[in-house]
């Protein structure tokens, strides 16, 4: 989501350099590593559920590419990866001719994703994921005939508010794929954390580009809407895969990641 202010403040954490703390990345500055040190007094998995999270995303885009999408649309694409783990990176590897649209409408963001796509199977485009009718337009855009549309919203979502309605956005998006299309979301969960860490994670959170609403699993599987969930449903990201049976819940009182892979709409 967009950062306000200058382009570069390294006065202020950033949500995607953050994420690339816990990530072990680089590209981050001591502001956000202070951030991401509160982060981990709250939450001591944070890092762990972040390289999780990125680890989904590498399952879920393989087996949405293998299922026959050509185009994966990676809404809230955050920061670039290390090599090899970028969602683009991953499709090919299925499918040499698999495209994919990163979207983002974070100035950061952009400008790292411009200077490091030399690739012809990837482009970023600037678009806000809570205008959806806009992005759907500019997403069929560069849909390739014949395939569905693999839409890509992993640790986006939880930065929008319930009066920004993330479940409205999603069915919006979602009934403008064609058929074929899939459907990837992880979200942070509130419900392994005491109130007061929950209260001190958004806190974390509110000093950065972004907010955050941590849900209950309850709502994040509401956001898949009328959308078929794939097995095993939504777990944590650590137990997705789409062959295994569904796992327990992990222990109360840690940073919890969940996440799933639906179909928008069955292939003809």
């Amino acid at each position: 989501m967009r950062a306000t202010g200058p382009l570069l403040q390294v006065d202020r954490s950033h949500s995607a350099r953050l994420c690339e703390v816990l990530q072990g990345g680089k590209k981050h500055f001591p502001v956000d590593r202070a951030a991401a040190a509160g982060l981990l007094r709250i939450a001591p998995n944070a890092a762990e559920v972040a390289l999780a999270g990125r680890a989904f995303v590498i399952a879920a885009v393989r087996h949405v590419v293998a299922c026959g999408t050509a185009l994966i649309a990676d809404l809230g694409s955050g920061l670039p990866g290390p090599d090899g783990t970028n969602t683009h990176e991953v499709a090919v590897r299925v499918d040499s001719s698999a495209h994919t649209v990163y979207v983002d409408n974070d100035p950061i963001v952009l400008v790292h994703g411009r200077a490091l796509l030399r690739e012809p199977s990837a482009v970023i485009v600037e678009a806000d994921l809570r205008q959806p009718t806009s992005v759907a337009a500019r997403l069929l855009s560069e849909w390739i005939p014949g395939s569905g549309v693999g839409l890509v919203m992993t640790s986006v979502l939880h930065h929008l508010s319930d009066q920004e309605d993330p479940g409205a956005i999603v069915e919006q998006l979602c009934a403008a794929m064609p058929d074929g299309s899939f459907l990837v979301i992880s979200h942070l969960c509130g419900d392994g954390l005491h109130p007061k860490d929950a209260s001190a994670a958004a806190a974390v959170y509110a000093k950065t580009s972004s907010p955050l609403y941590l849900r209950s699993a309850e709502q994040i599987r509401h956001l898949f809407g009328g959308t078929r969930l794939l097995g095993p449903g939504v777990v944590e990201v650590s137990s997705w895969h789409p062959h295994r049976a569904r796992q327990g819940d992990e222990s109360s009182g840690r940073w919890h990641l969940l996440g799933g892979v639906a179909e928008i709409r069955p292939a003809a």
